[in-house]
């Protein structure tokens, strides 16, 4: 064992390592520096860090950026009663960035503050390194982060610096990047920016990239900017976003291009302000490339009034389309927006009309149930399944299910053995009647059985017949 691994392992000798959660794991305490811990984690082939002091600090004086140097996971413990918080304290004031990622990175459950007490101002929190990198990032890395807050980065804590949550570097490769339950506050710049595609030679810096149920407040450009690049017989990214929140920002908040078959819905934007950095406030969105498709999107209080230009404020080009039919400008009713509540008030006009039929904007603001009203008069009166029809079916079948109110949904199909078959539904569904098509065509005849699961506590199940 060399000096320096024997040096940490007696440092973290108090860190738990077992397999029993994770293949295997650390908890940490905020009381070390967290340097240390992620030396420990690669050096030993740990793949998980369990950060487990509830609102503890978690920083380093180290004159380097934490790295990313082979696959991890960092994740909040369970239970805890605050997020712990993650910064970066160099002496040098000369480090950037908190983290720069080589390979596969998870975090799940953290605070991100790029202006701590302990920091002298981060201009990023995750930065995506690239190949021509010292060591090189893995081409096809996997991103995902979960369930965080990203808030106050300016550079040096100067407000008229550039600050970003999550910033891919020249030449990244990357498989899938997930970024789902997380706000960006206070921001000098781009909370995500994956542009540099357009820049430098590359065919594709994502597979796919998902941005779903984030609330962004504050931020002086935009929410996400990301570029495809110019060729356009070479294979885009999968771009999903939908379910975001944006307040008080640029006007300028979503601008997708030369990206073919991006898809955008479930928008709030609320409240923009005039300066915006780089004078981007032109449009709120804009999507570009053949088979994007912006829909369901409320805007309000804009700077550029765009309830009265929602053809050119809220737009999809380049063979994109836009379903204008759906671009509204509701007051969204939040309950305290300057105080960072943006709670849908009971009766906002914004439940019940997102794509799925639910409310539209981040669902953690959603907390009231949709009322039976006016607007909504076929609301069920309860939770229910029916029987699929046809049944007996070859090889495809309808089924139907009623919420009664906004909730969680798992519909399943498990064969006579109990062994998993297909998911037909993993996902948040509004109040009211919901239809399913199931196509066996590659399954053989048998008797099937399809389970209903809501919120974890509703569940029912039926059986039925596929003969060929």
């Amino acid at each position: 064992m060399s000096i320096t691994k024997l040096i940490l392992v007696l440092i973290l000798g108090v860190f738990l390592i077992t397999g029993s959660a994770y293949a295997s794991h650390i908890d940490v305490e905020d009381q070390f520096d967290f340097k240390l811990a992620l030396d420990f984690a690669f050096l030993n082939n740990i793949d998980t860090l369990v950060l487990t002091t509830s609102g503890g600090l978690y920083t380093t004086t180290d004159t380097n950026y934490f790295q990313i140097l082979e696959p991890l996971t960092i994740v909040a413990a369970p239970g805890l009663a605050e997020k712990p918080i993650i910064t970066h304290s160099d002496d040098s004031l000369s480090v950037l960035e908190i983290f720069r990622i080589y390979d596969d990175f998870t975090v799940v459950g953290v605070i991100f503050d790029g202006g701590h007490a302990q920091s002298h101002g981060m201009k990023y929190a995750l930065r995506v390194t690239g190949t021509d990198d010292t060591p090189p990032s893995k081409v096809g890395l996997n991103v995902t982060v979960k369930d965080c807050d990203f808030r106050d980065f300016f550079e040096d804590k100067d407000p008229t610096k550039d600050g970003h949550g999550l910033y891919f570097l020249i030449n990244a490769v990357a498989g899938t990047v997930r970024v789902e339950d997380c706000s960006f506050e206070n921001f000098g710049y781009e909370s995500i920016r994956i542009s540099e595609t357009e820049k430098f030679v590359i065919e594709k810096v994502v597979d796919t990239l998902i941005v779903r149920n984030c609330t962004f407040n504050n931020i002086d450009n935009e929410a996400v900017r990301f570029y495809a690049d110019l060729d356009t017989s070479t294979k885009d990214a999968y771009v999903l976003l939908e379910h975001i929140t944006v307040y008080g920002s640029a006007p300028e908040t979503f601008y997708i291009k030369n990206n073919a078959g991006t898809q955008l819905r479930d928008v709030i934007i609320s409240d923009s302000r005039p300066d915006g950095r780089g004078d981007r406030s032109d449009w709120a969105i804009e999507i570009q490339g053949v088979g994007s498709h912006v829909s369901h999107v409320d805007t309000f209080n804009m700077y550029f009034n765009p309830i009265s230009q929602a053809a050119t404020k809220v737009r999809s080009t380049k063979g994109g389309t836009v379903d204008t039919t759906t671009v509204w400008g509701f007051d969204p009713q939040f309950v305290d927006p300057l105080n960072g509540d943006f709670t849908l008030a009971q009766g906002s006009p914004l439940y019940g009309i997102a794509y799925s039929g639910d409310a539209l904007g981040d669902l953690r603001w959603a907390q009231f149930p949709l009322a039976i009203d006016e607007r909504n008069p076929a609301i069920p009166a309860r939770f229910s399944l029916q029987q699929n029809y046809p049944n007996p079916f070859n090889p495809s079948t309808t089924i139907k299910y009623s919420l009664s109110k906004l909730g969680y949904v798992k519909l399943k199909v498990y064969d006579i053995t109990g062994a998993h078959i297909a998911s037909l539904v993993n996902a948040v569904r509004g109040a009211g009647e919901h239809t399913v098509n199931w196509s066996a065509q590659n399954i053989s005849s048998g008797i099937y059985f399809y389970h209903l699961e809501v919120d974890g506590n509703l569940s029912e199940t039926r059986k039925m017949m596929l003969l060929k």
